[in-house]
């Protein structure tokens, strides 16, 4: 049972990292206004142990739900 701070947020999240699967998901959250600058999304994952280059469908939904707890829009 994955629980998440945010529900609203976190599927706006997964919505979309899978809207531009061919990017990066840092691309995609920074080209969305989900994160606001390469280096606060470069912290962000660094933080979840995840690689710049991490693609959207590479996450599992238990990491979404860690994703959406450090970002704040």
């Amino acid at each position: 049972n994955i629980k998440a701070k945010d529900a609203e947020l976190m599927f706006k999240i997964i919505k979309t990292a899978f809207s531009q699967r061919r990017k990066t998901l840092l691309n995609t959250l920074i080209n969305n206004n989900i994160i606001k600058t390469k280096e606060e999304g470069k912290e962000i994952l660094a933080k979840l142990n995840l690689k710049e280059n991490v693609r959207g469908e590479e996450l599992s939904i238990e990491q979404y739900a860690k994703l959406s707890e450090f970002i704040n829009i």
